[in-house]
Parts: structure tokens; C-alpha cells; sequence
């Protein structure tokens, strides 16, 4: 028979860790080590954490490496660009990473908000974000 602490402990770590994983997983890799990864003859996927993703591509194809960012919005999987490694350092695609973070936790799509995607956001669609995440952030202070 499972005691009622055990069962506790259980309900707890259920509940808590999808989100440790989370942010556990954030800033695993330096901007050193990103500095250091050179194209091969396969394509090579190196992460961050937090749905940071730095692809390699192959030595035929260039060798480019550009910065996504992987999620889920509407129960789709998607990822947009960040841009060019290094014209932006790992600093910069963390930034960019933890604000389209922020964008999903209010319901939104953080690609519209790239210049990505050809159904961006309206001026009325902006003012509404602002409002329903500034404005209310002020009221609770």
C-alpha cells in the first residue's frame, strides 16, 4: 500500500517535470564550444536546450550555420530562423529564443512576429498583447 508522503512525492514530481526539464536543459553549450563546430560531410544538429537549435550544414552545401528555435503552437510542430551564426552570438539567440518564449506563453505564434511568416500580426493584434501582458503585469504591481 503506497503511503499518503509517497503518494505526494509522486503527484509532485508528475506535475513539476515537464517544466524542470525545461529549464534545466536551458544554456548547455558556450558560445566557445558553437565557436569551435566545423562542417563535415553530414549535416550536423547541435542544441542548446529550451528548443535552441544550431544546424551545421554539410561542406557541399556551404557549411552555413543558422540558429532556430523549435516549438509547438496548435498542436503543430514548428521552428523559425534567428539568423546566422556568428553574425549572431549564442547571447543573441538566447535573447531571441527566451522572448518568442515569453510570445508563446501568452497563446501566440512567435514566428508571426519574425517577419516570417506573409499573416504577421495587425497593429490592433500588437496593442492587444501589450495590453493583455504589460498592462496587466502593471495592475498586479
Amino acid at each position: 500500500m503506497i503511503s499518503q508522503s509517497q503518494l505526494i512525492s509522486v503527484m509532485l514530481i508528475e506535475t513539476h517535470s515537464s517544466a524542470y526539464r525545461e529549464f534545466m536543459a536551458e544554456n548547455k553549450l558556450s558560445d566557445r564550444k558553437f565557436s569551435t563546430i566545423k562542417p563535415t560531410s553530414k549535416e550536423q544538429n547541435v542544441g542548446d536546450g529550451g528548443g535552441l537549435w544550431l544546424p551545421v550544414q554539410p561542406i557541399n552545401k556551404g557549411g552555413a550555420k543558422s540558429w532556430y528555435f523549435r516549438y509547438t503552437h496548435g498542436g503543430k510542430q514548428k521552428r523559425f530562423s534567428f539568423g546566422q551564426y556568428p553574425g549572431i552570438k549564442l547571447a543573441g539567440a538566447r535573447n531571441r529564443r527566451n522572448d518568442a518564449k515569453e510570445t508563446l506563453a501568452v497563446g501566440r505564434d512567435p514566428a508571426k512576429f519574425s517577419g516570417a511568416s506573409s499573416d504577421a500580426y495587425s497593429v490592433r493584434d500588437l496593442a492587444e498583447l501589450w495590453r493583455d501582458t504589460i498592462l496587466s503585469n502593471h495592475a498586479r504591481s
